[in-house]
């Protein structure tokens, strides 16, 4: 709920970050008394903190290269090849110790699992025959 009050109190500026706390599985939903769709409220907040310019530019910039790679698709099966490819590179028995930018965030704390060697699609096309 405080995803929700603090930005709607407090206003969107300060807290636009909130609403990202929250992996909109719907189980607040399931369980209040009263159902409330806290997770459509939740997504409208993030879009308005989008709209409204509050979003890092690494995301919005990573979400357009995304939406570019995933609507074509043998772009996207080459971008996969790709990843795979260079994070088995950057690997050391598995796991990325380090990440470049924003990512290093992660590795910070925890290591960063490689990507597989096979895509979940070729392995899905294959087992389907």
């Amino acid at each position: 709920m405080g995803a929700v009050l603090t930005p709607g109190l407090r206003g969107l500026e300060a807290w636009h970050d909130l609403p990202h706390a929250s992996s909109l599985c719907g189980a607040c939903r399931e369980i209040c008394p009263v159902r409330i769709d806290i997770p459509r409220m939740l997504l409208k907040l993030r879009d308005e903190g989008t709209r409204r310019g509050y979003a890092p530019t690494w995301i919005t910039s990573g979400l357009w290269v995304f939406r570019q790679l995933a609507t074509r698709p043998r772009l996207f099966r080459r971008a996969q090849t790709l990843a795979s490819f260079a994070t088995r590179r950057m690997a050391r028995n598995g796991w990325i110790r380090t990440m470049p930018g924003h990512f290093s965030g992660w590795t910070r704390t925890r290591d960063f699992p490689a990507f597989a060697p096979e895509t979940f699609l070729s392995r899905w096309e294959r087992r389907s025959r």
